[in-house]
């Protein structure tokens, strides 16, 4: 069993841009607190009223922090740029599954210990969203879900546990499946040709 990484790979990348954001601006802070102690600011010129070079700074010096924190500006503005693409590209992701998977067909009342449902990593209050292929439109039974875990490698199944889309794997072989999942589940939305039920 295991969770899809992706949308954490995603908040690991954003948390590390983040943090090397921070990092080069307390940098930023620092040269332009040495930058304005050795008598000199951004914008401020190199020479003095007779356009002879200024004997009150040490120009050399001064210009290699300058450049620094040119370098650092022009860095975190592609940082900036970064992270706000990788929340938006988050969010548009989120918007896209919420779309299209939110019709839940069922709730997770109750999980035995041992069974095939423990094994799926269902909890209960989780809600099924889809199973393999299986959605709300084509849910019938129970016996469904046990043909697709008999069945399938890896079968992919997507919750929704406080709040949070999940996507969970079950690895399992076919012997390894109960004939009743271990589960006790809640039908909340059924095709037509359903009726609420509670599996076995």
């Amino acid at each position: 069993l295991k969770f899809s990484k992706m949308d954490e790979v995603a908040r690991e990348e954003l948390l590390k841009l983040d943090a090397e954001k921070k990092e080069k601006s307390m940098e930023l802070q620092r040269l332009n607190s040495e930058l304005q102690s050795r008598g000199f600011k951004l914008g401020d010129s190199y020479v003095d009223d007779n356009d002879y070079p200024r004997s009150d700074i040490d120009i050399p010096v001064v210009l290699n922090i300058v450049r620094r924190i040119r370098c650092l500006q022009t860095e975190l503005t592609e940082l900036n740029d970064k992270i706000s693409e990788g929340l938006n590209d988050i969010h548009r992701k989120f918007m896209t599954r919420c779309n299209s998977e939110t019709n839940v067909f069922a709730i997770v009342d109750e999980v035995l210990p041992n069974s095939t449902g423990e094994v799926m990593g269902l909890k209960k209050y989780d809600k099924l969203l889809r199973i393999g292929e299986l959605k709300v439109e084509d849910f019938e039974s129970c016996d469904k879900i046990i043909e697709l875990l008999r069945n399938a490698h890896n079968l992919k199944i997507v919750i929704e546990r406080d709040d949070q889309l999940l996507d969970l794997y079950f690895t399992g072989t076919a012997a390894e499946v109960d004939n009743d999942l271990g589960l006790t589940l809640q039908l909340v939305k059924c095709s037509p040709e359903t009726t609420p039920m509670e599996s076995p």
